[in-house]
């Protein structure tokens, strides 16, 4: 989500509900978020991210497991800090898709690993060469302890008129005991967060 179009865009996941039973009440905190000052949304939506991590299957601690994460690294803030290649056309994802590799070459990185240290990020992007759209996504993130790969694909809404998450699959690696973990989620009923304000001056 993003509050306004010069805002960087922010992936998090607000968890109310597990297995069909209630782990809060499902009040209205995230349309909240967009009436207060940007510094102070983004402290929350952090707060929110992490508490909400304590509901992820298994016990490799991550708040990447969002759909729409790795489109963050397309905001041209972070531009500077990748190297791209483009691979090859993929007709399989579309007509004119590409995919287009990534490698984080910049520090300190963006997501960080264990004890707080860089954890690189790389994987690739399927996007169409005529119209920008990001048909799928990929992020690859490895440190000595464990490793992680998602990938998100995307398909058009006909209600918003524009692409949304469908699926994302999860793998996660632990090193030493041979630990793995999958995952596989889905996305539908998508809801559009609407504000409007209003203000009135008195003249003097």
């Amino acid at each position: 989500t993003r509050r306004s179009p010069n805002a960087p865009w922010l992936a998090f996941r607000d968890v109310f509900e597990v297995d069909g039973e209630s782990v809060r009440d499902h009040d209205d905190r995230l349309t909240e978020l967009f009436l207060k000052p940007a510094a102070k949304a983004m402290e929350e939506a952090a707060t929110i991210a992490i508490e909400s991590a304590r509901w992820n299957v298994s016990n490799v601690q991550r708040t990447i497991n969002q759909p729409l994460f790795t489109m963050i690294f397309l905001q041209s803030g972070y531009h500077a800090k990748f190297a791209y290649t483009v691979e090859k056309l993929d007709k399989a994802v579309g007509p004119n898709v590409w995919v287009l590799q990534y490698k984080e070459t910049a520090r300190p990185t963006i997501v960080r690993g264990t004890s707080n240290r860089d954890l690189p990020a790389k994987g690739r992007f399927w996007t169409d060469a005529q119209t920008g759209r990001v048909a799928k996504t990929e992020i690859q993130l490895e440190d000595n302890l464990q490793s992680a790969q998602l990938t998100t694909t995307f398909a058009a809404d006909e209600r918003f008129q524009i692409d949304v998450p469908r699926e994302m699959r999860e793998q996660y690696a632990v090193k030493g005991n041979g630990g793995k973990v999958t995952g596989v989620a889905t996305y539908g009923r998508f809801r559009q967060f609407e504000i409007t304000t209003t203000e009135e001056t008195t003249p003097r």
